[in-house]
């Protein structure tokens, strides 16, 4: 059903990612974001997303976007 997040668009927000990053490796996680935010950008992405029932079925999902790009 999605939460309720006081979205700009009032729309239901289905998913929140945190991406946590390392002090030692202070300019990694802006690769990170970049790559999650542009996949999360597809329809398609999303909606496999919202049908992911474990960690590892994101995981898997992640990778088969990086592979396609």
């Amino acid at each position: 059903e999605g939460i309720d997040f006081s979205a700009l668009d009032y729309k239901p927000v289905y998913s929140i990612i945190l991406l946590l990053s390392s002090p030692d490796s202070p300019d990694e996680h802006l690769q990170a974001m970049e790559t999650i935010f542009k996949h999360v950008q597809r329809d398609i992405f999303r909606k496999f997303l919202r049908q992911s029932e474990s960690r590892e079925a994101i995981i898997d999902l992640i990778k088969e976007a990086d592979e396609v790009g």
